[in-house]
């Protein structure tokens, strides 16, 4: 569930958690810009999004 999702990241200090506004599990790869962008910025580059970021 998504509270235990933001009870963990709340726990790790170099956590960040990516909120997705949207149905599914998961959304890299569904048609979220945003998430796309975001994950790709991640793994690419190793920085992580802002904090409290949200995409749709």
């Amino acid at each position: 569930p998504y509270r235990w999702a933001r009870s963990l990241a709340a726990q790790l200090s170099s956590a960040r958690l990516l909120t997705y506004d949207g149905d599914g599990h998961t959304a890299y790869g569904r048609g979220s810009e945003c998430a796309d962008r975001t994950i790709n910025t991640y793994l690419l580059t190793g920085r992580p999004p802002a904090p409290d970021t949200t995409c749709t």
